[in-house]
């Protein structure tokens, strides 16, 4: 919480929130989180700890966490995770990396972007957008304190594409 720095995870039951006192990870700002509809799971993944960026991914199947140790997206912070619905997998971009991984439901698989990419981008907004694509808008780029150009890339499941038109909305 706000307060102690803890992790807590409170429970909806559709009338009221509860502490859920599960265990799992540690206190972390600035990480990825979505649900995998396939597995029924919400993966977390990285972030920093204050001291270190970290590259753990966390798995909560409702009731309790577990982590996953045989695969890594590597080391990020400030990235996003998405889901993917043109592979049916959850989409993670961004941090120090311009690397893509996807979690597959039982793991990570990742690959270097295609040469036209966003590159590398820090607290930027990703989300499912028209015709099953994922949409990226602004951001920061790796240069500290440097914003991205107010521009939104797509990811139809293998290639970036720029768009062009319409105003940015700042």
């Amino acid at each position: 919480d706000a307060i102690s720095g803890e992790l807590v995870l409170y429970d909806w039951d559709g009338n009221d929130w509860t502490d859920s006192q599960a265990s799992g990870p540690g206190e972390r700002y600035l990480s990825a989180m979505a649900h995998h509809s396939q597995s029924g799971q919400v993966v977390l993944h990285g972030g920093s700890d204050g001291l270190e960026v970290l590259d753990d991914t966390w798995l909560w199947n409702g009731s309790t966490w577990s982590q996953h140790t045989t695969t890594s997206a590597g080391k990020r912070y400030s990235h996003e995770l998405v889901y993917d619905p043109a592979q049916g997998n959850l989409f993670l971009y961004g941090g120090a990396l311009s690397a893509i991984a996807e979690w597959t439901g039982t793991g990570w698989t990742s690959e270097q972007p295609p040469i036209q990419n966003p590159g590398i981008r820090y607290t930027f907004g990703m989300a499912n957008g028209p015709g099953q694509q994922i949409v990226l808008f602004g951001g920061n780029t790796a240069q500290p304190g440097q914003l991205a150009p107010a521009e939104t890339w797509t990811w139809n499941g293998s290639v970036f594409s720029k768009t062009s038109g319409g105003a940015a909305p700042l």
